[in-house]
This record gives C-alpha cells, structure tokens and sequence, in this order.
C-alpha cells in the first residue's frame, strides 16, 4: 500500500508540475499573438495615414472599414483582405485570454496534490496498472452496441504522462473493416474526438482522469453518421478486400491475384501480360515490350548489331567471319537488312577485284586489257 500511495503521491506531482508548464507555453503564446496583432494594428495605421496623405480615396475607404487591411500577392497585385488580427475585438479577447492564463498559473503554482490523488485513486478502483513507468492504465469498455449493431469489448489504454489514448477492439476482427477498431476510432486506435478533443485535453492537464475516463466511454457508446471512418452497414457487411499496391479497399470481384506480389490487385494497380498470361503489379510491367519484367528478363535479349534488346524469337541468325573464324550474331530485323545489304557490297567488290587482278595479269604478258584504248586502225 505504502509503494502504491508513493507512485501515485509521484505520478500527482507530475501532473501538476506538467500542467504548470503547458500553462506557461500557453502564455507564451498568447503573448505572441498580442505582439503580432499589434504589428498588424500598427502597419494598418501606417497604410491609413500613407492614403491620406497621398489621397488615395479608394483605399481609404476600403481601410477605413474595420479589420480591413491590404496584402500584397505576386499572383494577384495588391488586394484589400480581412484581417481579424487588426480589430479591438481581437485585442480585447486575447488580453481577456492573458488574465485568465495568468490566473490559472497562479492556481497552479499554489495547488495541492491531494485531489489529484484522489481522482489517481478512483481511476486505479476501476481501471487495471499495466504500467508505472510510464504509467498507463487499462479498462474495458464492454458490449458496445450503436443503433442496434454489436461493436464489442473495447479496450481501452490511457497513458497519465501525456495525452495518449489507444482503443483496440478485443472481440471483432477487424480486418475487414479496413483495421477500424470502432466506427470512431483508426486503425492505429485513436478516438475521433471531434469537438470534445479541447475538453479531454483538459481533463488531462488538469488530472481529473476519472472524468476523462467518463466522456471516453460516452464517446465509444455514441455513433454520428456525419463523420465516421467507417459506417455501420460497412461495419456489419465488410469493406472489403484491400489493394496490395494502394491499399483502398474493393470487392472481391474487382480485385485479381498477383503471384508476383502475392497479393490482390485492383484495376488502376494491375497489368496483363499477354506472354505468360499472368496479371502482375504495374511496376513490374515493361510499357515498351508491352509484358511484364519477367518475361523481358527471360525471352529478350540484345541485338548483336544495334545492342538494343528485343524478343528471342524476333531475331535471325547470321555468319560473320570473327577472326577469321565463323560465327553465329543474333540480329534484329534492322540490322539484318544492313548486314545483307553489306554482304551485297562485298560480293560486288569481290568481282571487281577478280576483273582487275585479270586485266592486270594479261597486260603483264603483253595482252590487251578492258582499259586499254581502242584497236589501231
């Protein structure tokens, strides 16, 4: 008992210490938007006296209005724009703001530890310690029922060092559901607070646990059809399937098995490869050999001409000499015509040299060659 009044004397103090300092950052920013809202009174002013003194009478009557200042955009030139900063409405509230905060400060500095104690004490009655550092409870919020559509167990995980609450669905698998826990609450398990996050906050800072605890639970036994992750009939039907590429969700139906990522693809994510009539991810699919990378890594290969690749069996088999050694050179349909139309030309100067190794044979033994002149008369 002695151990457990320690932690929780410790886990109080730490509260208010912790509440002490956010006090303090928020009266640093609050000081912050009074120096800037005095910036943007000041440079109103300014732009005011500068249109009198110019007579500019259209923005003086447009600035003349109140909270209205000008702005200038290197779209759109220099335009008149509402600036709320600018009006004694704002001002008044924030000082309004800054005396509260330095109240609650002041309060805080001369706070006893005790209800905070007391409020640890009620929430270790009804919740279970699973840790102490950092100290988090646990509690299950049972048979969860919205509009008549059973959700389940709800566990619930708050941490009391900082603002961190986990809500995992302990009796529904998920999966289904796109790993939603509760029409409210994400797949990671945190709770949708909608316009309560501002008040849970608080309850939080000021360690008043037990009345956080209370408005979790109002929360999780509340279902608003304007803003769910996922709605009841998705809840009670399934979402579906999810894409392995994007991860959106579909019907059976509109999803295809993909061995090469061993997962199901949707239309936007797929490709068919008509060589081995197989769908496959997009980024596995080759646009320019229209077939997937597999197919390209097995039945195309490179040109023995150009280099470039192309299909195996779009290739033809040529004999070129390779130090004066036969050998057979893939080539595509390209650089065969070239290599056919070099093999013309060889066999063209072959002849001709014969001829000229003729003619210069017979003039050698004194005979007349086809470049001789014409016969004497």
């Amino acid at each position: 008992m002695a151990s457990n009044g320690s932690f929780i004397r410790e886990v109080a103090l730490s509260v208010i210490e912790r509440h002490s300092l956010s006090l303090q950052a928020e009266k640093r920013h609050i000081l912050g938007d009074i120096k800037e809202a005095k910036r943007s009174r000041q440079r109103r002013e300014k732009l005011l006296r500068l249109a009198r003194e110019k007579g500019f009478q259209f923005c003086l009557e447009q600035l003349s209005r109140p909270g209205m200042t000008l702005e200038r955009s290197p779209y759109y030139g220099v335009f008149v724009e509402y600036d709320r900063r600018t009006t004694l409405e704002h001002q008044a509230l924030l000082e309004e703001r800054l005396r509260n905060i330095r109240r609650d400060i002041r309060q805080a500095r001369s706070a006893s530890p005790e209800p905070v104690e007391a409020n640890l004490r009620g929430l270790l009655d009804e919740t279970e310690l699973t840790s102490k550092k950092p100290p988090e409870v646990q509690w299950t919020v049972e048979n969860v029922e919205l509009e008549g559509v059973w959700i389940g167990d709800l566990e619930v995980n708050l941490a009391l060092d900082e603002f961190r609450v986990e809500v995992w669905n302990r009796s529904v698998d998920t999966d289904d559901k796109g790993g939603y826990q509760h029409p409210h609450v994400s797949s990671e398990g945190a709770i949708c607070w909608g316009d309560n996050e501002t008040a849970a906050q608080a309850y939080h800072r000021a360690g008043d646990f037990l009345a956080l605890k209370d408005l979790i639970g109002n929360l999780l036994h509340t279902y608003n059809s304007r803003s769910p992750y996922i709605n009841l009939d998705d809840w009670v039907n399934g979402m579906g399937e999810s894409c392995y590429e994007c991860g959106e969700r579909y019907s059976e139906d509109d999803l295809v098995w993909a061995e090469d990522v061993e997962g199901s693809l949707c239309e936007s994510c797929r490709s068919y490869c008509q060589r081995c009539e197989q769908y496959v991810s997009y980024q596995h699919y080759d646009r320019d050999f229209d077939a997937c990378q597999y197919c390209v890594e097995d039945h195309a290969i490179e040109c023995g001409g150009c280099g470039e690749k192309h299909w195996e069996d779009d290739l033809e088999t040529v004999e070129i000499a390779w130090f004066d050694q036969p050998s057979a050179v893939l080539v595509c349909k390209d650089c065969l015509a070239k290599f056919q139309e070099q093999e013309e030309s060889n066999e063209d100067l072959d002849d001709t040299a014969r001829l000229l190794a003729s003619a210069m044979d017979g003039a050698a033994n004194g005979q007349r060659s086809l470049f001789d002149g014409p016969l004497a008369a």
